[in-house]
């Protein structure tokens, strides 16, 4: 009987050590997303910034790569030209973000962002979207 008391101990002393270590890791990972919230909130910043600067150059630069090239086809082969041509609103301040692994959302007051996880980081994939009841957003910039 000594010996169950004794395996019961371990246990108890193994399951206290993994909720520590469990513990320990949800506290390091809830730092994680915010890292990645801080990246993909700059990134959305940045681009509405050089938006409304009217520095189209610099607001291409901010985007996945399918969206420059629609807007370079629609601006006779300038990602820059096609962005002019679009009608963008000031955003207003940003009021949420959410990251769902490689994809993220920003929400505006008067705007919201898509971006995706590219290799060197987080780029716009949709911008100046509006949710419509019982249908996906619709976007005033979006890749093809």
């Amino acid at each position: 009987m000594g010996e169950g008391v004794g395996d019961s101990r371990k246990v108890t002393a193994v399951l206290r050590i993994l909720a520590v270590g469990v513990t320990g890791l949800l506290v390091l990972c809830s730092g994680c997303n915010n890292g990645q919230e801080e990246e993909v909130r700059q990134r959305a910043d940045n681009f509405e910034a050089a938006v409304h600067g009217r520095d189209w150059t610099q607001a291409c630069k901010q985007l996945a790569p399918t969206t420059r090239d629609e807007l370079a086809q629609s601006g006779g082969g300038s990602c820059a030209k096609g962005l002019a041509n679009e009608t963008l609103e000031a955003p207003g301040s940003a009021h949420k973000v959410k990251v769902f692994g490689t994809t993220a959302q920003v929400h505006y007051a008067h705007d919201t962002l898509f971006l995706g996880r590219f290799a060197d980081g987080w780029r716009v994939i949709a911008a100046g979207c509006t949710p419509h009841r019982n249908e996906p957003y619709a976007c005033v910039v979006q890749g093809g």
